[in-house]
């Protein structure tokens, strides 16, 4: 009995896991503003690295304000900024930031709803 129970929590898991992605990623192309391209996605644990390009650093700010505001997503924190080529006219900034992917407040919610 008690190996049928770790498979079903075992199973469970899996699904949860498996929306909290889904809604994560929905959320992620919502708080990207025009002028910002992600190149790159890397998720160990509960971080996720997001890398890209943006054509001001004023785009990333903003994106970083609203993936602080968002609900599947928290706690933004740059890394790297700077510019590709500062003898271009081409202002095009190349970014790495992470972020935290919360799960477990919106679990919460569910179980006590």
């Amino acid at each position: 009995k008690q190996l049928l129970t770790d498979r079903m929590e075992i199973i469970s898991k899996l699904q949860s896991d498996r929306v909290a992605v889904v809604h994560m990623l929905d959320e992620l192309v919502r708080v990207v503003p025009g002028g910002v391209y992600l190149t790159a996605l890397k998720q160990r644990g509960s971080t996720l690295e997001i890398e890209g390009v943006a054509q001001s650093n004023a785009s990333v700010s903003d994106m970083m304000r609203q993936l602080d505001s968002a609900h599947w997503l928290g706690d933004p924190r740059l890394d790297i900024i700077e510019s590709k080529d500062k003898r271009s006219s081409n202002r095009n900034s190349r970014f790495v930031l992470r972020v935290k992917h919360i799960i477990a407040r919106h679990e919460n919610r569910v179980e006590a709803g």
